[in-house]
């Protein structure tokens, strides 16, 4: 099966979707953007998010394992140190801010932003800046675009706007700076003078350099490469981990936003391939572009240019781009790679046990598990400290029903908890401002005002202040924000943890005590996992797939719903009991050698975790009882985690989504967890590969769901998909949740979509035809837009009281609503990359 597309269905869907503002017809080519809406949040005192990202920089300089802040986008405007906006904030803090005098009046606004093209060296810094303040170049002169109302930007005319753009380069340890003085004219019909100051200050040499306009171009090619290829990488962090994203992050699609940017992106992040290991992220984790996960024309140019380069020193990566390439059975060429890799090399590097590893899995795909078994035992032997490597071992025991070998082995995983407290309002060791601000507020019952909500986060438009939104769904970008203003902020960071933060306080009194001591803010599997992943913010709904301690959970519960809580027991006192042995070591690396005397105090609270959400999870299905929409999401999350009833926890979260009303808000964690499941069970089976099915190639998540139902049989495994089509999830209510995920993302201007959204539409193509789904989504809208109500022509006391005309339906859309028009435009750039002339 392929995922191109051919010529014909291109012309036919090209032109599918005419309702709304703007059709694909006047939208640009691919995902570019002109004009981007742009976030701009007050500071709580001028300069102060400048002096947090110094100190996040120089923690940094000694934990080479973080990512690196954002890029930051700071505009100074001079108000004046008597006017009502410089001594006024409407969105203070609790403990309140004296001014000091080095303010001298400003006041600062941000943004922080993923994605800018740096390959184009100082010309894309200043396209952005820019753009981003609201300037356009005529003739070599910047002139206010016609949209900017001037006079809101302070003083203009007495004192100068200072725009300051920052970019960390982990590759080279430097900061980059550019600060614009804009001095800006008393007529709008004068141009605005723009100077540029750019510094690089190195954290390696201890030097700061200097650069202007005329002397930036001595500053190499190499340098803004690195900034590019670590833009993609904080970008793919940042738009499919929102744990990791700030508030007032903008995700933007430069990189990947056209063939040509895609090949390039390509091209660029080969050739820093040998630098990788300090970008500050996970090495094991595959985030490349969307192109690259999805195509397979992109995949090859990627491929041929790291063998080319660099020959077989990245095998384990070409490993993964083949196991990314869903577009064709790239089994043999696997098998073949991993082959060759192993027999050229008399000394096992790291290399061939990671490559034992992909084997393993590859074998568990097809029930070898005795085979698989062996060899993710030598892969541990080679990596005795990779906890993927543990964790793929214990698996082949389940699989091979050796429970006690199993539970040896997960005794003996390397965990590592942080010892250190984490920051409540960090994000990867960044302050976030604006998260402080809110939750104080919050717990004073003050939230964000409107008119504050929506100066600080616009709505996204096409073009401009006076262009039409885009990707908007009215029940999601105003109505929710009129009748929820606990709503008011991102799901990002601090906000994402738990649903519990989107609620209000009675919602959140409406929910059963019990629930919200295992899946509140505090509950305990949420902080040992916090501590072992080094990331204070997971979510309840995927904590059992991120890292260490909550996929050694996720492995527990899948052994305790294959054998039952009461023989695991029995299996953990007759493995851990009567062995009085002395160990040399805390550490054992022969696998053959696992038993310790005591099982490990890290396991035993693990099973006193499970044990307790087992417990409360049968009592709370026992009673039978009206929940709110929000207790049922809560149930579901438990449940579907520690894999007690599936079924019924995946009816709890579908519960959760039915209320209708604009006033509920849009269920963001129910939809994201709903599409995950969606494809776990359904599409991870719609691909030509099938060199590993069983796992997220992307990610690294182990469906273990999926391995529970199809290890009772074939048969009940094909039933429970074929309910879940006919159910919940047939086409039409599918497209509908990734439909309101995207209007949601573009609204907190995460212009590049997320993986879970280009792979979800990726292999619905794939299952269903690109034509049905684009007639799908066109049938959608029609059913469910808001009908016109008839008016009578004469407004009598009798009609005042009559009955209305037409039934009231449930309706998704409204007549203004441009998210169709925006699904047209990001399936045509998904053809795009699928393309064979790519």
């Amino acid at each position: 099966m392929s995922f191109e597309l051919s010529t014909d269905r291109k012309q036919k869907g090209k032109h599918s979707f005419s309702n709304g503002h703007s059709g694909p017809e006047s939208a640009p080519e691919g995902l570019a953007l002109e004009h981007p809406t742009l976030p701009w949040i007050r500071e709580p005192r001028f300069g102060s998010t400048l002096g947090n990202r110094a100190k996040a920089i120089k923690r940094l300089t000694n934990n080479l394992n973080l990512p690196g802040p954002l890029d930051l986008v700071h505009w100074g405007r001079h108000y004046g140190e008597k006017s009502s906006k410089f001594l006024q904030n409407p969105f203070e803090a609790e403990t309140g801010v004296l001014h000091s005098k080095q303010e001298d009046g400003y006041v600062g606004y941000y943004h922080y932003v993923n994605g800018i093209d740096y390959s184009g060296g100082a010309k894309a810094v200043q396209k952005y800046v820019v753009h981003a303040i609201g300037l356009i170049e005529k003739e070599g002169v910047y002139f206010w675009l016609p949209s900017v109302d001037v006079t809101a930007l302070g003083v203009y005319h007495d004192r100068e706007m200072v725009v300051t753009l920052c970019a960390y380069n982990n590759l080279g340890r430097a900061e980059f700076r550019a600060r614009f003085i804009v001095s800006v004219p008393k007529s709008r019909k004068l141009p605005v003078a723009v100077s540029v100051l750019y510094t690089i200050e190195s954290h390696v040499l201890h030097k700061l350099h200097n650069y202007s306009n005329k002397s930036i171009h001595e500053v190499g090619f190499s340098f803004w490469d690195e900034l590019a290829a670590l833009a993609l990488a904080r970008l793919c962090l940042s738009t499919d981990d929102v744990a990791h994203q700030l508030c007032g992050t903008v995700n933007m699609p430069d990189l990947v936003d056209s063939l040509d940017h895609l090949r390039n992106t390509i091209s660029r992040t080969v050739s820093l391939l040998h630098k990788s290991h300090l970008s500050g992220q996970r090495p094991r984790r595959t985030r490349t572009c969307g192109g690259i996960r999805s195509t397979g024309k992109l995949s090859e140019i990627a491929i041929s240019s790291i063998q080319q380069i660099y020959g077989h020193e990245y095998d384990f990566v070409v490993c993964r781009l083949l196991k990314a390439d869903l577009s064709k059975n790239n089994d043999l060429r696997f098998l073949q790679l991993v082959h060759e890799n192993l027999t050229r090399h008399g000394t096992p590097l790291c290399q061939n046990a990671l490559l034992l590893l992909e084997q393993a899995r590859f074998l568990l795909a097809r029930k070898s598990y005795g085979v698989a078994t062996q060899i993710a035992a030598q892969a541990v032997q080679l990596l005795p400290l990779d906890f993927d490597a543990w964790y793929t071992l214990a698996l082949c025991y389940i699989l091979d029903e050796q429970y006690s070998r199993a539970l040896e082995t997960i005794n003996a995983f390397p965990l590592l908890f942080a010892q250190h407290e984490f920051a409540a309002t960090d994000v990867d060791g960044v302050y976030d401002s604006f998260a402080l601000a809110y939750i104080e507020r919050a717990q004073r019952n003050k939230l964000l005002d409107l008119r504050t909500f929506e100066a600080f986060f616009p709505a996204p438009t096409t073009a401009g202040k006076s262009t039409p939104e885009m990707a908007s769904m009215a029940a999601l970008w105003h109505d929710q924000f009129h009748h929820q203003p606990q709503l008011r902020h991102p799901v990002c960071g601090p906000f994402y943890q738990t649903p519990l933060f989107l609620a209000t306080s009675i919602e959140v009194s409406a929910v059963d005590p019990r629930i919200i001591k295992l899946a509140g803010p505090h509950a305990t599997k949420l902080a040992l996992a916090a501590q072992s992943a080094g990331n204070a913010w997971l979510l309840m709904a995927d904590f059992d797939s991120k890292l260490t301690w909550g996929r050694t959970y996720d492995l527990l519960t899948h052994l305790v719903t294959i054998v039952g809580w009461d023989r695991v027991v029995h299996i953990k006192n007759a493995t851990f009991r009567g062995v009085d042995r002395e160990q040399t070591s805390d550490f054992v690396v022969d696998h053959a050698e696992l038993a310790a005397t005591d099982v490990k105090p890290w396991l035993q609270l693990l099973f006193l975790v499970i044990y307790e959400d087992l417990r409360v999870m049968v009592q709370m299905s026992s009673q039978d009882e009206e929940r709110s929409a929000l207790s049922w999401s809560m149930l579901g999350f438990i449940g579907w985690a520690c894999k007690l009833n599936l079924k019924d926890s995946l009816s709890a979260i579908q519960t959760s989504l039915l209320d209708p009303s604009p006033a509920m808000g849009f269920d963001y964690h129910g939809t994201v967890k709903l599409l995950e499941i969606y494809n776990e069970f359904v599409l991870s089976d719609v691909c030509a590969s099938t060199i590993d099915p069983l796992s997220s190639v992307y990610d690294g998540r182990h469906y273990t769901n999926k391995l529970i139902v199809q290890g009772t049989s074939p048969e009940m495994y094909a039933e429970f998909v074929r309910q879940l089509q006919r159910g919940h999830y047939s086409l039409e209510n599918v497209l509908l949740s990734v439909t309101k995920l995207v209007s949601w993302n573009v609204r907190w201007y995460n212009y590049m979509p997320s993986a879970l959204v280009t792979e979800t539409l990726i292999k619905l193509c794939a299952k269903h035809d690109p034509l049905v789904v684009r007639l799908a989504l066109q049938i959608l809208m029609k059913n469910l837009v808001r009908k016109k109500e008839k008016t009578p022509a004469s407004y009598t006391l009798r009609a005042m009281f009559a009955a209305p005309l037409q039934e009231r339906t449930h309706h998704e859309f409204v007549e203004s609503d441009t998210v169709m028009a925006y699904m047209a435009r990001l399936l045509a750039w998904l053809e795009l990359l699928a393309d064979d002339d790519a």
